[in-house]
């Protein structure tokens, strides 16, 4: 839902899409209603907004790793 909701240009229910902005920094796509963000993922069986945050942080630093590893591996 929140895919589709981001791809049409409307602000994300549940917090579950992230993206690099302009300046390079990673975070959430706008999420709509953020003060009950916390009451709504549980309502829906999701676990907090500030763990899959988390989670998402280190996927993408890991996802920058091996970016990285790869670049090195091809210049040598």
């Amino acid at each position: 839902m929140d895919r589709i909701r981001v791809n049409s240009g409307q602000q994300q229910i549940f917090g579950t899409q992230f993206y690099k902005d302009k300046n390079g920094q990673f975070g959430p796509r706008p999420i709509e209603d953020f003060e009950n963000l916390e009451e709504r993922r549980r309502e829906f069986g999701l676990g907090s907004f500030s763990e899959y945050e988390q989670l998402m942080h280190e996927k993408n630093r890991e996802t920058e790793e091996k970016i990285v590893d790869r670049i090195k591996y091809r210049n040598e």
